[in-house]
């Protein structure tokens, strides 16, 4: 039996997401999950990371954040 080496544990950051996985470093896994800087309203940059189901949520909650922002930018809401 072999030894495999450079994994990195990969768990949610979002809270009651129990999901964790080892992943082997620059493998295919790692672009299921997401790592995310998010800037938030004061400009403060956090790093969060998201297993695959909740990353797909957070992708659908900012492209709704974007055209929201865009509306609100071009006076739609005016």
């Amino acid at each position: 039996m072999g030894v495999d080496t450079n994994y990195s544990k990969w768990t949610c950051d979002k809270k009651n997401c129990s999901t964790e996985e080892h992943i082997k470093v620059g493998g295919a896994r790692e672009a299921a999950w997401g790592k995310f800087d998010r800037i938030d309203s004061n400009g403060v940059s956090t790093e969060y990371y998201l297993c695959p189901e909740h990353k797909t949520k957070y992708q659908e909650l900012v492209q709704q954040e974007d055209k929201d922002f865009q509306a609100w930018l071009n006076g739609v809401d005016e």
